[in-house]
């Protein structure tokens, strides 16, 4: 018997014996966590204050930069994207950061705030532009 298969029956084992609750097993629960939305602070080395400080920052053999589309840094007022996404914190509908690159609309980039979203124009190859407000 292998590890993994001794281990969930020892789990089995203790919960059957000392009635502890084992979580539940149905088809339900992997749709429930694809809906939730991302959170990128979770994934950030650095602070937007940090990175605003900076200006320019080298991370993961990319550049990364920082910009406010259409006036968005106005208080109240947002913008959208090249791709007909409407920001007004500088993130989409799920969460992830608002990238600005010519790579394909969608294309998820790893970034020092964390994961972003290509949802704009405005550089090329390794440079990314970060929509901070």
């Amino acid at each position: 018997m292998s590890v993994k298969k001794w281990l969930n029956v020892i789990i089995i084992f203790v919960a059957m014996i000392g009635g502890l609750a084992l979580p539940s097993l149905s088809t339900a629960a992997p749709q429930a966590y694809a809906k939730a939305k991302y959170n990128p602070s979770s994934d950030a080395v650095m602070s937007v204050s940090v990175f605003k400080r900076m200006g320019r920052v080298y991370y993961h053999k990319r550049v990364f930069t920082y910009y406010s589309p259409n006036g968005s840094h106005v208080y109240g007022m947002g913008a959208y994207t090249s791709d007909g996404t409407y920001t007004l914190n500088g993130r989409d509908k799920n969460g992830y950061l608002i990238l600005a690159n010519n790579k394909k609309f969608g294309t998820k980039i790893k970034t020092p705030l964390g994961v972003g979203v290509v949802h704009d124009r405005g550089t090329y190859g390794s440079h990314y532009d970060i929509v901070v407000k």
